[in-house]
C-alpha cells in the first residue's frame, strides 16, 4: 500500500508541475529555460509567456494595430509590425511595460480559435521578444 501511494504522490507531483498544458488540442509549454507559473503562464526571470484564446477568428490586422496603439494602463504604444511568416501576415504589437519591460503580442489563428500570445522580455529586448513569440507561432501553428 506505501507502494502504491508512493507511486501516485510520484505522478501527481509529475502532472501538477509539468511545463506542458494542452488547450483545444495544441500543447503548449514555454520555450527552454521557462518554467510554468500558472495557467498558460510560463516564466524565465523577467520574461514572461501568456497564452489566451477566443473561439473563432481574428483576423483583422487594422483593429490589432489600432487596440496597440491605444496601449493599456501598464503600457504604452511603441510600434506595431505586419510580418510575414510562411505565407501568414501576423501583426505583432510592441509596447513598454510602466516596468520598462519590453512587451511583444500577437494573434494566431488556428481550427476555430484564435490565440493572443503576449510576451515580455527586458528593458528594450524587442529582438528577444520575436525570439519567443516564434517559438509560441511555432507551438500553435504545428503542435
Amino acid at each position: 500500500m506505501k507502494k502504491l501511494l508512493s507511486v501516485l504522490l510520484l505522478i501527481s507531483s509529475l502532472t501538477s508541475f509539468g511545463q506542458e498544458q494542452i488547450l483545444n488540442g495544441i500543447s503548449f509549454n514555454g520555450p527552454n529555460g521557462f518554467t510554468k507559473a500558472g495557467d498558460l503562464h510560463w516564466n524565465n526571470h523577467n520574461e514572461n509567456v501568456m497564452v489566451q484564446s477566443v473561439k473563432g477568428a481574428f483576423t483583422d490586422l487594422k483593429d490589432a494595430e489600432l487596440s496597440c496603439k491605444k496601449g493599456s494602463r501598464g503600457s504604452t504604444f511603441v510600434d506595431f509590425v505586419n510580418m510575414e511568416i510562411s505565407g501568414t501576415t501576423y501583426g505583432f504589437c510592441l509596447q513598454k511595460g510602466q516596468n520598462t519591460l519590453a512587451l511583444a503580442s500577437t494573434w494566431v489563428y488556428r481550427d476555430g480559435y484564435t490565440y493572443l500570445i503576449t510576451v515580455s522580455a527586458e528593458p528594450d529586448s524587442y529582438e528577444r521578444c520575436f525570439y519567443i513569440l516564434g517559438y509560441m507561432i511555432t507551438r500553435v501553428t504545428a503542435f
